[in-house]
């Protein structure tokens, strides 16, 4: 995983494509938003590194638990497995 600086995090964060006020957001929005690949979210889904909500087959991760996961890795203290 390459280290995200706090500026690279807020800038990504206030992308217009991805409206900041949704709490809730698809895998392909979390993607966009953080720069992670599908596989790689879906491993810290497994991981239990950032919180998701399953409604049938829609799969939603919450926005704040993923911002906080990669502040976490900005600051060295997340991993994901690969």
């Amino acid at each position: 995983m390459f280290p995200v600086n706090n500026q690279e995090l807020a800038e990504k964060l206030s992308r217009p494509d991805v409206r900041p006020h949704q709490e809730w957001i698809s895998y392909a929005e979390a993607t966009e938003l953080v720069g992670l690949g599908r596989t790689t979210l879906w491993k810290l889904v497994g991981a239990g590194e950032i919180e998701v909500a399953r409604v049938g087959r829609a799969v939603r991760i919450n926005r704040q638990s993923l911002t906080a996961y990669m502040k976490r890795s900005a600051e060295g203290g997340a991993v994901a497995s690969e």
